[in-house]
């Protein structure tokens, strides 16, 4: 357990970072030199435009409304599979289309072993 002397100590530096880093948080940046201007600039990175119930909405829309909070509830297949594929779209939108990477199988190599009496202690390194 910390000192009750020690904490003050440390909530004396924390609380004035802390306030800094909130007030000044667009003067820290990611490496010397960046901007986000330039960033945009060289990116030409644009903020797609997304049309749905929970879009600029801070609460969670429910998964089984059709359409937004008000709306009826989801009842059939027929209706959740159309909202899955709107779903499905606005996310392909977010993220982009899939990618044809697969992932590697996983690959284990012994790199030795030593006889410990009681047991065996075993080096191994894993690719996963």
């Amino acid at each position: 357990m910390i000192a009750p002397s020690r904490k003050r100590q440390t909530m004396k530096w924390l609380i004035p970072i802390g306030i800094g880093m909130m007030v000044f948080p667009s003067m820290a940046p990611a490496w010397e030199g960046h901007t986000w201007s330039s960033w945009l600039d060289i990116s030409q990175a644009v903020k797609p435009v997304i049309s749905s119930p929970q879009a600029g909405l801070s609460e969670l829309v429910p998964l089984l409304c059709s359409a937004g909070k008000d709306s009826p509830r989801i009842d059939s297949i027929h209706d959740w599979e159309q909202k899955r594929d709107r779903i499905l779209a606005i996310l392909q939108d977010l993220i982009g289309q899939p990618t044809s990477l697969f992932p590697l199988s996983p690959f284990a190599e012994a790199l030795g072993e030593q006889d410990q009496g009681t047991y065996i202690r075993r080096h191994i390194r894993i690719r996963s």
